[in-house]
């Protein structure tokens, strides 16, 4: 569940399904306005492959956010975006070995650079949060007990 701003918790099934309708909307708008509306119309419902790519497409977004939303909830933002950009990291180790190309040590420097960054940004926002909210002593060494 996720805290909206009345305090009210929307499932993930919701946020899923708003977020979905609204990129849904603001897409066919785009699609229209730019003319492209009516070639993925007629590859869509004009041919099984298109179907099939459609429903897939859908089925792999909705697991995928699925997943998202459970890594929020349950480890929090900062771990959700560590997890994603390290997918996109895997996902370029991939393509290198999939369609081989040239490699420059470029590559390493700023995949070092953005995971140091986040990964520093973590440890600073879990410190501030322990600082605002710290975690009472264990039980039975409180200073009541030595007397």
């Amino acid at each position: 569940m996720l805290a909206r701003g009345d305090g009210i918790a929307a499932s993930t099934l919701e946020v899923t399904f708003f977020t979905n309708l609204y990129v849904f909307f603001i897409m066919t708008a785009l699609g229209a306005g730019t003319g492209q509306l009516q070639g993925v119309s007629r590859f869509v419902l004009g041919s099984v492959e298109g179907a099939l790519s459609l429903l897939a497409y859908t089925v792999v977004a909705y697991v995928a956010i699925s997943f998202h939303m459970r890594v929020v909830s349950r480890y929090g933002s900062v771990v959700a975006v560590l997890v994603g950009n390290l997918r996109k990291a895997g996902t370029i180790v991939l393509s290198f070995l999939v369609f081989p190309k040239p490699f420059s040590l470029s590559y390493v420097y700023g995949t070092l650079l953005v995971l140091g960054g986040l990964t520093t940004y973590a440890q600073a926002k879990e410190s501030r949060r322990r600082n605002r909210h710290p975690s009472p002593p264990p039980h039975g060494s409180s200073s009541a007990a030595a007397g």
